[in-house]
């Protein structure tokens, strides 16, 4: 089955491009998404008027949106399936100088305008994949420092060995010499089979003609919203935990008073223990990230021997910060930028009580997002005019560098 399309190239001569179904399949393949593989058979589209992928929707009469400034409604699922889309954009195109089809599918051929239907609203799914709503999503983003977009459920885990740097120094070559290897990134020895999440989604037929895409994006995004949070604290809970998927074993915690400070009593936190945690003399770490409970979050804010301006014990108002917050004598220190690291609060079981975890956001965590439509399940919907949808969807994640995160257990016994 295929979808032929006009579209302006960057010379402004009108062409002609084309979207296989089997597009699906070989954006499955390859890692990409079904409209990539459309763009790039087609590279030369004016991005001026859009993508080759853009411009062909638009030919084909579908605004999944609208587009207001011509008066265009949203475009239904009804038109699309159907492809009726393809008839009503005649006044657009005298508008707008949009190239529109004007065909119709006849003897009751599939219509070019439903081999799309998919490949738009996986476009919603992946949007909110990446988006940032709540406080805990958008720190969420901001922990990985690799993230990586696949289409398929099979993915193999490249392992990075970036040790020897900071263990040894680099020899002096000779000329022409080649490099001491020092850093060394192999593939794991078998794919990794990612755990796929399906949002099936079914529109009955009297409702297919009033319900646009728009509005279709919406329900599945809220969807996939609800499904990404719920596994956000799962996820988190296996970095401290291990995943039995990435072969990765639970972190062994570090005493906080036999790593960080020996006078340091049961259950708490001192404030030249938490110096130490933080401060990393190689400077390969700098530990930007906490993860804790509320309890915590209390434990370092009262830590024992925390500086203060103003001490409400004393009639003057002088704490050890000098008196009214002035200590002219204190340094100001220029290489220790993890004085203020953001922490997370987590429910109870995703970190352990008495337990944090801080890690360099840089280095330590990294997560793979698989969003498809399995291949076999689009043929199935395209080829039989389906009115029922199903969306693959996943995120793994796990540990790049182990040596980049550290677990501190403060109960201190003994």
């Amino acid at each position: 089955m295929k979808a032929t399309f006009k579209y302006r190239d960057k010379s402004g001569a009108l062409k002609e491009g084309f979207m296989e179904l089997n597009d699906y399949r070989i954006a499955s393949d390859n890692n990409m998404r079904a409209s990539a593989v459309v763009n790039a058979r087609h590279h030369d589209a004016d991005p001026a008027f859009g993508s080759a992928f853009e411009q062909g929707v638009r030919y084909l009469g579908i605004f999944p949106k609208g587009d207001t400034k011509y008066g265009v409604k949203p475009t239904t699922l009804k038109e699309m399936l159907d492809g009726t889309c393809t008839t009503k954009m005649s006044g657009f195109q005298l508008a707008s100088g949009s190239i529109v089809s004007q065909q119709t599918p006849t003897n009751g051929m599939i219509p070019a305008s439903s081999l799309v239907v998919n490949e738009l609203i996986l476009g919603f799914i992946e949007e909110e994949l990446r988006a940032d709503y709540g406080v805990e999503e958008s720190a969420w983003n901001r922990m990985f420092a690799l993230n990586q977009s696949i289409s398929t459920a099979l993915w193999t885990q490249p392992m990075v060995d970036v040790t020897a740097p900071g263990e040894q120094d680099a020899r002096s070559q000779a000329q022409n010499a080649l490099p001491t290897q020092m850093v060394g990134i192999s593939a794991s020895m078998t794919s990794k089979a990612i755990g796929v999440a399906s949002i099936g989604l079914q529109i009955s037929d009297e409702a297919m003609r009033d319900a646009t895409l728009d509005l279709v994006s919406i329900i599945v995004r809220e969807q996939t919203m609800g499904q990404r949070m719920r596994r956000l604290w799962r996820d988190l809970a296996s970095v401290v935990t291990g995943n039995i998927d990435a072969g990765q074993t639970a972190l062994t915690p570090v005493s906080f008073k036999t790593a960080y400070d020996a006078t340091a009593a049961a259950n708490t936190i001192t404030h030249s223990g938490y110096l130490n945690m933080l401060w990393d003399p190689s400077r390969i770490y700098s530990m930007d990230f906490l993860l804790g409970t509320l309890d915590s979050y209390k434990a370092i804010e009262q830590r024992t021997g925390r500086p203060l301006m103003y001490d409400p014990n004393t009639t003057g108002n002088v704490g050890n910060e000098g008196s009214y917050g002035l200590n002219p004598g204190m340094p100001a220190l220029i290489n220790f930028t993890t004085a203020n690291p953001s922490m997370l609060l987590v429910p109870t079981g995703v970190v352990p009580a008495k337990q944090l975890v801080m890690f360099d956001s840089r280095y330590a965590l990294a997560r793979v997002t698989n969003v498809s439509a399995q291949y076999s399940a689009t043929e199935k919907q395209v080829l039989t005019r389906s009115n029922f949808f199903r969306y693959d969807l996943s995120e793994y994640v796990y540990r790049l560098r182990e040596d980049a995160i550290v677990v501190v257990d403060y109960s201190n016994p003994g």
